[in-house]
Formats: C-alpha cells, structure tokens, sequence
C-alpha cells in the first residue's frame, strides 16, 4: 500500500506571514516571468461576435507557423506525441472550427462569445518538438511519450494538462485552479510554482523544487535526493510514493 504522507505549514508566526506576502509577490512575478511569457495570449480585443455562417466542414487542417511553444486560448481538448507533421488538425462543429485560427503559436478563435461551445473542439498538434505549452482558460491538453530534455508547462485558469514519457528537467507555473499531471513523466528534475489552487502531480529522481502560494497541492510520485518547498498559505505537498517519507 502506497505510504501518504504530508507536508504542511502550521502555526504561522508574524516573520511567517511577512514571509508569505513576499512569497506570493514572489510567485506571482515568477508566473509572469516563467509562464506564459512568449505566448500570444492576446484575445483580439476588437474581435466581431461568432456567426455561425455557412461553413458545412466538420475538420480542417491549419499550417503550423514555426513557433516552437503552443499556446491553447480556448475551451477544447488538444493532443501531442512526438513525431513529424507541420499542421494543426481540427475537428468539430463546422461553425467553429471555421473560427480556429493560429498566431505565434496560439491556437485561438477569431471571434468572441462561442468560449463555452469550444470545448468540443478536437485539436492534434503538428508532431515537432515544442519547448513550451501554456493553456489560458479552460482548455485541455494531453502529451505523450514524451522524450525531451527540457519543458515548460503553465496553466492560467483551470485548465488541465495531463503527460507521460521522459523530461529531464520539467518545470510548471499554475495561476488559478489549473492541474498538471506529471506523475508518469519520469526526469531528473521538476520545478513547480502554483499561485492560487491549482494541483500539480510530479515524478522527479533527483531534484523538486516546489512554491505554493495559497491552498495548491502538490502530488510527489518519487523521493527526490533534494526536496525544496516554499509555501505561504495552506498548500500542501503529498509524497505518495511506495516508501514515501
């Protein structure tokens, strides 16, 4: 039976609390700088209202534009595996996918008021490697195999991220109630900021860096040799590895 064990703050004294205000700027500032820094997460501000048109195409494909990091700005469920592949594939109801546009890496709609009824939309990946994903909103996001030396992966909203495969060095920013579940990615070393209540599943060998500010959770599937956390708020950390400490 796999061992729980958790790691909390308790009794918070007056250089604690100073401490956890510094720790969210902190969080919060890391978020922004590590993130979604490099994402298009601009929503066409002047974007015109969704129309459904006479658009009768339940699929199209979308050339990728080079960027090397995916940005999904909208409430569907988007695949990646590894592999070749320069295009964006797109399945769903004909009056939306007809809206799904790509730019600078961000897979958008180009027209407000349709967020909700784009969470059916069914999104695969061009198959190059990406050295960022970033989801803002409610989106999905599913990789696998992955077989990478580096990452980094960021939710902002409650969107979810769900991998496996191996990266050497992963790291996750969360900003709201997001989750990440790294747990069957297996690496040498992960990195976790969450602000707000987001989860975040992890499996690193060597090396967990973990900042929580506020009421987020953080799963260990391991036993790292090093084990940093920082936490202002009630945010725990759960080894839930056999043997855990």
């Amino acid at each position: 039976m796999q061992k729980l064990a958790v790691i909390a703050i308790a009794g918070l004294t007056l250089s604690a609390v100073c401490f956890g205000g510094v720790a969210a700027v902190g969080a919060a500032q890391g978020f922004k700088e590590g993130g979604l820094a490099g994402l298009d997460f601009a929503m066409f501000g002047n974007r015109p209202r969704c129309e459904a048109g006479s658009a009768t195409a339940t699929s199209r494909d979308i050339p990728w534009d080079g960027s090397d990091r995916v940005g999904l700005a909208l409430g569907g469920q988007a695949f990646y595996t590894p592999g070749a592949g320069d295009r964006v594939h797109v399945t769903g109801d004909p009056a939306l996918v007809a809206h799904v546009r790509v730019k600078n890496g961000t897979i958008k709609l180009d027209c407000r008021g349709w967020g909700d009824e784009s969470r059916d939309l069914r999104i695969t990946l061009p198959g190059r490697e990406f050295r960022k994903f970033g989801i803002a909103g409610s989106g999905k996001l599913t990789l696998q195999k992955l077989n990478q030396d580096r990452l980094k992966l960021s939710i902002a909203g409650s969107g979810s991220i769900l991998a496996d495969g191996a990266v050497d060095n992963v790291e996750v920013h969360i900003a709201g109630s997001g989750d990440a579940d790294l747990g069957r990615v297996s690496g040498r070393r992960a990195e976790v900021h969450i602000a707000g209540s987001g989860n975040t599943d992890i499996a690193p060998r060597d090396e967990a860096d973990i900042h929580i500010a506020g009421s987020g959770d953080v799963n260990l599937h391991s036993n790292p040799r090093n084990l940093n956390t920082k936490i202002a708020g009630s945010g725990r950390i759960h080894n839930i590895s056999p043997g855990g400490i």
